[in-house]
């Protein structure tokens, strides 16, 4: 009885690690709307590039791309 009880601990303690492991390559894979050259980081200029074309209705974005 100990010995199925410690399988199901492991068991247990496997799963509920897998979700920890999952995260970090998810997260990793998006991407930010408003990235002009795809480089994960956002500037000052690609920001204004993107937010006064919106502002002025002629942009592509929407207020959750953004904002």
């Amino acid at each position: 009885m100990k010995k199925v009880l410690s399988y199901l601990l492991v068991i247990l303690l496997l799963v509920s690690a897998l979700p920890l492991a999952i995260t970090p390559v998810a997260a990793y894979e998006k991407k930010i709307p408003c990235d002009a050259d795809g480089n994960n980081e956002l500037t000052k200029e690609e920001l204004v590039n993107v937010i006064l074309p919106y502002m002025l209705g002629e942009g592509s974005y929407t207020l959750d791309d953004v904002g």
